[in-house]
């Protein structure tokens, strides 16, 4: 007898909802897992986005720092870039300011918008226009809204002038006992103080011991600087990786350390490897006459004219302008200044070009008046020999000495004095003989080829002269994102 035992059908129920809250509770974890990948994937997506769209607004910075910068070493109150390099960079004034504005796309990275405004800033100069640049990112996002960043960056004038005495190559002292420092003559507290004497409408100071400070630059792009037994308040500074070769007497340091001997470390290290200064060539200017865009040939005068003891050949005076046309910046030409001639500029705003240079004797003289400004452009060498340079005005400002292309020597004869600002990247400027016999001797600044010191000099570097020029190019001086 066979007994057949089936089985219960709740047990069977029992299994299938079993299987079914199994199911479920799998199919969950499953989906929340899935959810949680997506969330994980978007929440990555979107923090890449977010990382990305800082990186597209930066590319907006750099974008509108090339287009102020186009005109590097040209630049003047940002007038270069407003039109032609707004037409061709394709950036776009935002009507009635002085706003430009681009928008550009990144491939698939992403857009950026960036605007460029003018802002004042006062400077030791007077007020200039000073761009202020804001860039936005924008990245598209394929879950969400799209990753927004803002950038704001100020920018600042930044100047070729960095402290003094500045070569391309080389400075040699020649192991002689040369001072350097500098002064201020911007500042009543940091120079001998004149209230009788302006320039532009502003007081300035003299040099003095008295009022030293320790802010010269003695450097080079170039690899070394033979200090010798020179004594530098201030600094050294040479290109990456260069060195400085400093006799037992040398001093570089700052007001309580020179004349000790070395190089001063602390508390402030003042010996650098860091220079890193664009020379440009200098550049003819054109011409911009009240009597026409030519420029003016200087006559020699038929009989010397006598001023404070000296026979003058050449005399530049202001001229009379046209009728309704202000009497200024004359452009005047003299084919050279030869051996046995002598020149007085007693006139404001006076360029003047040499295209053969300036070769000069005992008894010749180049001398500025008081009030008087003159910017000499040099095509050939400059051989003062024993022949005097005299700036009536004691201050550099005014009297500046652009060296062209062709000008590579530029050469001071012995007790040279000297008074003046002077850029000549391609000259070799060397100062031969023993000093004035002063503690005045050279004021200014120097931006040249190279530089040999044969005598004892002492060379004050006016700190006024950062500005000399217009800016060559702005860099960024503050860096935010904002909302």
């Amino acid at each position: 007898m066979k007994i057949s035992i089936q089985p219960h059908k709740t047990n069977r129920a029992s299994t299938l909802l079993a299987v079914a809250l199994l199911a479920v509770v799998v199919g969950g974890a499953l989906a929340t897992y899935l959810l949680i990948v997506k969330d994980e994937s978007m929440r990555g997506f979107r923090s890449q986005n977010w990382n990305t769209s800082l990186m597209v607004a930066e590319a907006g910075v750099e974008d509108a720092l090339a287009l102020v910068n186009k005109y590097q070493g040209t630049t003047n109150q940002l007038t270069n870039w407003y039109a032609t390099a707004v037409s061709l960079d394709h950036w776009t004034n935002l009507s009635g300011t002085t706003s430009y504005q681009m928008s550009r796309k990144l491939g698939s990275l992403g857009t950026y918008t960036v605007t460029i405004a003018n802002v004042v800033s006062n400077t030791t100069l007077g007020p200039i226009l000073v761009p202020n640049i804001t860039s936005i990112g924008t990245v598209t996002n394929t879950f969400g809204p799209a990753a927004v960043r803002k950038v704001f960056v100020q920018t600042k004038a930044d100047s070729n002038v960095t402290g003094g005495l500045i070569a391309q190559t080389s400075m040699n002292f020649n192991g002689n006992n040369t001072t350097v420092d500098s002064f201020d003559s911007s500042d009543p507290s940091k120079s001998l103080w004149q209230t009788n004497l302006t320039f532009n409408g502003a007081y300035y100071g003299f040099y003095s011991s008295a009022f030293r400070t320790a802010d010269a630059v003695v450097g080079t792009d170039g690899s070394i600087v033979q200090v010798g037994n020179a004594n530098i308040y201030g600094y050294v500074d040479t290109g990456p990786g260069g060195g400085v070769s400093i006799q037992k007497n040398g001093s570089v340091g700052d007001l309580t350390w020179v004349p000790k001997s070395g190089v001063q470390t602390s508390p402030t290290n003042h010996l650098r490897d860091d220079m890193n200064v664009i020379f440009s060539d200098a550049v003819l200017p054109a011409p911009v006459n009240i009597w026409g865009s030519s420029w003016l040939t200087l006559p020699k005068l038929a009989t010397t004219v006598t001023i404070g003891g000296i026979a003058y050949d050449y005399v530049i005076t202001n001229i009379v302008g046209k009728p309704g046309t202000p009497t200024n910046q004359i452009y005047w030409q003299l084919s050279s200044m030869g051996k046995g001639d002598s020149l007085m500029v007693n006139a404001s705003n006076v360029v003047l070009y040499l295209p053969g240079g300036i070769t000069m004797k005992s008894g010749d003289n180049l001398s500025l008046n008081t009030n008087s400004s003159v910017s000499i452009y040099t095509g050939a060498n400059i051989d003062t020999q024993n022949g005097a340079v005299n700036n009536s005005t004691k201050y550099a400002l005014p009297f500046k000495i652009f060296g062209l292309p062709a000008c590579t020597s530029i050469s001071f004869g012995p007790n040279a004095n000297l008074t003046a600002w002077i850029y000549a990247p391609e000259a070799s400027v060397s100062f031969n003989g023993g000093g004035g016999g002063t503690t005045y001797d050279v004021v200014g600044s120097f931006m040249v080829h190279d530089v040999t010191l044969n005598g004892h000099y002492n060379f004050h570097f006016d700190e006024r002269l950062k500005w000399v020029l217009p800016p060559y190019r702005f860099v960024a001086d503050s860096w935010q994102e904002v909302h």
